[in-house]
């Protein structure tokens, strides 16, 4: 077994997690697009392993960058992930599988959160915003969610038939979601 670099293995790390932000890619997702496993992603993340330039070389392709780069101190910057073909190939075939994708991943933990807890909770008996449903829940709950991400999971709910919604400014830009009941249906 060598001996891990841990200077390199940090730098790495971070690249590659500068990377996975930028694509908005879970671990998973970073695997499935790299054909790396989740195991050999996770342990170079956490430094546990020196990455092996066959891993580097599957990031760098994936991502469309030189695997020098991986390796490199200065951060990197990628182009919008519509022009790199094999990310947004990745993006456009797996927009729904949830667990690719670190915003999706989020949103989902925020629409079981509401499913679960919020849907047995009066405070949706009366439509409320999503910036007023996430003030609630910070408040109530002591749980933290970005009101984006909790306006994301609101419309997917509504999409799918557990909340009802109202539009009273006419703009469809700010919407009240309530529990749907049965006359709503």
């Amino acid at each position: 077994m060598s001996k891990i670099d841990f200077i390199t293995a940090k730098k790495v790390a971070k690249q590659i997690e500068s990377l996975m932000q930028q694509a908005d890619l879970t671990i998973y997702g970073l695997a499935e697009g790299t054909n790396l496993s989740t195991h050999t992603i996770n342990r170079i993340l956490k430094q546990r392993t020196n990455i092996s330039s066959g891993s580097a070389k599957k990031i760098a392709e994936f991502f469309e960058i030189p695997v020098d780069k991986i390796f490199s101190d200065s951060p990197i910057k990628l182009k919008k992930i519509e022009h790199i073909p094999r990310v947004y190939k990745f993006h456009s075939e797996n927009s729904g599988n949830h667990i690719f994708f670190i915003s999706k991943a989020k949103e989902g933990k925020v629409a079981t959160f509401i499913r679960e807890k919020l849907l047995q909770d009066p405070f949706l008996n009366e439509g409320k915003r999503s910036r007023d449903i996430a003030d609630y829940i910070k408040k109530s709950y002591k749980k933290s969610f970005d009101t984006k991400v909790v306006a994301k999971a609101l419309e997917r709910l509504y999409r799918d038939g557990a909340l009802s919604r109202e539009d009273k400014t006419g703009k469809n830009s700010v919407f009240y979601y309530r529990i749907r009941r049965t006359k709503d249906r």
